[in-house]
C-alpha cells in the first residue's frame, strides 16, 4: 500500500512534464540584460527571436477598460504576445514562399499605464554583428496597430539581412501587408 501511494505521488509530480512534453519550451525571466529591464516579466518565444517584456498578471482595474463601448482593445500579456509574434512571422513567410530568414532579436516592451491610442514606437539598435528591435506598445491598443507593428518590424528585419543599416520601409507596403494578413 505504501508503495503505491509513493508511485502515485511521483506520477502526479511527473503529471505535467510529461503532458507538456510536446510543448516547445519558452523561456521566462525576470532580468533582460540586452534592455536593461529589471522587474518585469520576460517571455521568450519558441523561436528565441521574441522577448516580450511586461506583467503576466492582469490589469489593475483602475487601468481597465472603463467603457467597453468605446472601444475594441486586445489586452496584451506576454504570452499571447509571444505567440503571435511567432505567427505573423509564419504568415510573411508562407506569403512570400521564403525560408525563414529572420534572425534578428525583437524586445516587446508592453507599457501597462500607456494610454490605447499611444504611438507604438518602434526602435534599432545596431551592434557590430546584429541588429536588436525595440518595441514599446500599450497594453491596451488596436489589433490592427498591434499586427502594424510586429509586420513592420519583421519586414524592417528581412531587409536589413546581409547589411549594417536598417532601411525606412514605405508606409504603404506595411499597411497593405497588415491588411492582407
Amino acid at each position: 500500500m505504501r508503495s503505491w501511494l509513493a508511485l502515485s505521488a511521483a506520477a502526479l509530480w511527473l503529471l505535467p512534464a510529461i503532458l507538456c512534453a510536446g510543448e516547445p519550451p519558452v523561456s521566462y525571466s525576470k532580468l533582460c540584460v540586452t534592455c536593461g529591464i529589471l522587474g518585469a516579466d520576460s517571455i521568450g518565444s519558441v523561436s528565441g527571436q521574441f522577448v516580450v517584456h511586461g506583467s503576466t498578471l492582469p490589469l489593475p482595474r483602475f487601468l481597465q477598460q472603463s467603457n467597453p463601448g468605446q472601444g475594441d482593445y486586445l489586452e496584451l500579456i506576454p504570452q499571447t504576445v509571444a505567440i503571435t509574434a511567432e505567427r505573423v512571422k509564419r504568415a510573411l513567410v508562407d506569403e512570400f514562399e521564403i525560408p525563414n530568414l529572420f534572425q534578428q532579436k525583437v524586445h516587446v516592451v508592453l507599457l501597462p499605464r500607456a494610454p490605447p491610442e499611444q504611438p507604438v514606437t518602434i526602435v534599432s539598435h545596431l551592434y557590430r554583428d546584429q541588429v536588436v528591435f525595440q518595441i514599446g506598445m500599450p497594453v491596451r491598443m488596436d489589433h490592427t496597430r498591434f499586427v502594424n507593428a510586429l509586420v513592420q518590424v519583421l519586414l524592417s528585419d528581412f531587409a536589413s539581412l546581409g547589411s549594417h543599416r536598417v532601411p525606412e520601409l514605405p508606409t504603404w507596403l506595411v499597411e497593405g501587408l497588415t491588411q492582407h494578413l
